[in-house]
């Protein structure tokens, strides 16, 4: 993953998927394990499955199952 997502506080490391219930699209913070960084990608070797979809953007300040929009680049 981007390794600009990947957010720190005193409980670890995480990033948000965005995950769809009742028609809107909320984040759900995901603990996450990492592996070898290189560049600017990092490995996630526990807490995400494959063809997650992940907050790319904006990710400071959001809280786990807030509400967003997801804007396709």
């Amino acid at each position: 993953v981007p390794t600009k997502i990947i957010q720190r506080d005193r409980l670890g490391k995480y990033v948000y998927r965005v995950v769809e219930k009742d028609g809107a699209n909320n984040v759900q913070r995901m603990d996450v394990e990492l592996g070898m960084t290189y560049r600017t990608e990092t490995e996630i070797i526990n807490g995400l499955t494959a063809n997650e979809t992940l907050v790319l953007k904006g990710g400071i300040g959001l809280a786990d199952g807030g509400t967003i929009k997801v804007v396709e680049d």
